[in-house]
């Protein structure tokens, strides 16, 4: 089954690294709204076919991408299973590429929806450019490590040293070679509707050479570069963008808590927690995803869930 029918799905070359995106108009072109989505690390645009066609049915254009080293775009390492970054505002050259094939294509207004560590790299770019798109949704957005305190002093600096000492492309210590999905976690960190995580297992299971294992050494650098930048003074408070902010009320990927942290500091967002949800808000069972696209929805149409 093709999942993407119908979709427009294009490679597009970005100084050298291959980037796959998909177009998908909505059933009916009236009153259409274009969006942006924006997936996790490890995810490729087939897990989101499901949630693609939700909002195609609100009446959204959707305009979606796999992140590089991610899905069928190029890989940064030989050893394809690394999760590897060298520096998160990369990613910016990526979302560049959907931005310049969505331009005089889908209609305006351009709305965000990012998920986890999408909603890092969108919120990175709308602290330089807020009116990159009028609104956005940001997905159990991942703005810190789900880790004591402890270890993140500790670790920040440790990872930087392992940095400059060359051993960028190196696993950090505890990661794994095997793909983390399907397998390498259990789904109740994900979802709780286990009906939808076999779903995608099978789905994995036909293209085992879109899955990702651990991350890297200069992956983990570069995440921290990215939370440190978003923590200079002003930088979030300059990020004036209309933002809803959806959290897990279970949350056990990411730092729950840098939600309600960052939004205090952002001028126009406000914070959503959808009590027993697990990250993947948008796998859940179908009363908490049905009301996550309701809510979205009614904020992106009027400006208030």
């Amino acid at each position: 089954m093709n999942l993407l029918a119908g979709f427009d799905l294009r490679c597009v070359d970005v100084a050298g690294v291959r980037i796959r995106i998909a177009l998908a108009p909505p059933p009916t072109t009236s009153q259409a709204r274009s969006l942006l989505l924006l997936g996790g690390r490890t995810e490729f645009i087939e897990k989101y076919a499901d949630t693609m066609a939700e909002l195609r049915a609100r009446g959204f254009h959707v305009a979606t991408l796999d992140w590089r080293g991610q899905g069928a775009s190029d890989r940064l390492l030989a050893d394809r299973v690394r999760g590897h970054a060298v520096d998160f505002r990369h990613f910016q050259h990526d979302l560049d590429a959907l931005l310049g094939a969505i331009e005089g294509v889908l209609p305006r207004p351009w709305y965000g929806f990012a998920h986890s560590m999408g909603a890092l790299i969108l919120l990175d770019r709308l602290v330089q450019e807020p009116n990159l798109v009028a609104k956005a949704v940001l997905s159990a957005p991942f703005l810190d490590l789900a880790a004591p305190r402890w270890q993140k002093l500790v670790g920040k600096p440790a990872v930087r040293l392992a940095r400059r000492l060359g051993l960028q492309a190196a696993f950090f210590p505890g990661q794994r070679h095997e793909p983390v999905l399907p397998d390498a976690l259990r789904p109740d960190l994900l979802t709780s509707d286990h009906a939808r995580f076999e779903r995608y297992r099978e789905l994995c299971s036909t293209r085992p050479d879109y899955l990702l294992g651990g991350v890297t050494v200069g992956w983990l650098a570069a995440v921290v570069d990215a939370f440190d930048r978003l923590a200079q003074p002003g930088a979030l408070e300059r990020t004036t963008t209309p933002l809803l902010i959806l959290k897990a009320g279970n949350e056990r990927i990411v730092c729950a808590t840098a939600a309600d942290r960052v939004a205090r500091r952002l001028p126009a967002a406000e914070v959503v927690d959808f009590p027993g949800a697990e990250h993947e808000l948008l796998w859940e069972i179908d009363p908490i995803r049905n009301a996550v696209f309701d809510l979205a929805d009614r904020f992106l149409d009027h400006g208030s869930p």
